[in-house]
């Protein structure tokens, strides 16, 4: 055999060895126990709340006043229970997610319309020269992203981020006109979001639950490597996207303390 193809050989038979061992790391062991989940719990308020939104919020970037206002008013009622479960510990019910994936990505794209009205609120508060109250919408944005990623899966948390950054980008702008005081105030409350910050590392355990669920009696070695070779690329970009706006909501205390 030529040298070549035998290094090649090799090179192949290393690298199929070193991707089962990270399939097997990531697909079995002893599963730990879902802890219980809270009582009540904020992210069935959340479930509540967007299932309620109605109208147009995803154009709220480009409505006048007099649409912004009467978005407003008409998902008051949704409003109210986002904030409610602001108020109480969230975690997404990872069991009937996971056998329930098409209803767990409806609820997801309903949570999207969730911050999109809290950008409507506080976008009409900035008209409305309210510059402080529109800074805590966003900052409620930005604490609804974090709190409804909790238990939730690395699709969860990417959409949870992206709530995340939708906040985070809008405060960057009302900022600027707000007084000494209230400037005070949105650092206390950014601090407290990145003090209760969900983890990558929680985010990755419960991912590996989902795959091990998924994966669950079926022993081909062959669809394992498959498998971790397509996800392996969509995990590490999510993970950078996950520090990334953490990284920008640390940016933004510091402008803040400036």
């Amino acid at each position: 055999m030529p040298r070549r193809l035998r290094t090649l050989l090799l090179t192949l038979l290393v690298i199929f060895v070193v991707a089962m061992l990270a399939l097997v790391l990531f697909t079995t062991g002893r599963t730990p126990a879902n802890p219980p989940l809270p009582n009540p719990n904020g992210y069935e308020d959340f479930v509540k709340a967007s299932e309620a939104v109605g109208g147009s919020v995803g154009d709220f970037k480009t409505l006048d006043r007099a649409s912004l206002d009467a978005l407003v008013s008409t998902n008051a009622e949704s409003l109210r229970l986002l904030r409610l479960g602001l108020t109480r510990q969230c975690v997404m019910p990872m069991d009937s997610a996971l056998t329930n994936a098409t209803g767990m990505m409806s609820q997801l794209a309903d949570m999207k319309r969730l911050v999109q009205l809290l950008g409507t609120e506080g976008r009409l508060r900035e008209m409305n020269d309210r510059s402080a109250d529109a800074a805590r919408s966003y900052t409620d944005a930005m604490r609804f992203g974090n709190e409804m990623s909790r238990g939730g899966f690395i699709i969860t948390r990417l959409v949870g981020a992206a709530c995340e950054s939708i906040g985070c980008h809008a405060l960057v702008m009302a900022v600027p006109k707000l007084s000494r005081e209230e400037v005070r105030a949105v650092l206390s409350e950014l601090e407290k979001v990145e003090a209760d910050h969900v983890t990558w590392a929680e985010v990755l355990r419960n991912e590996k639950y989902y795959v091990r669920y998924q994966l669950r009696g079926r022993f081909n070695p062959v669809f394992w490597v498959m498998s971790w070779w397509q996800t392996r690329q969509a995990i590490e970009r999510a993970e950078i996207k996950h520090k990334t706006v953490i990284a920008h909501e640390r940016l933004d205390c510091c402008g803040a303390r400036g």
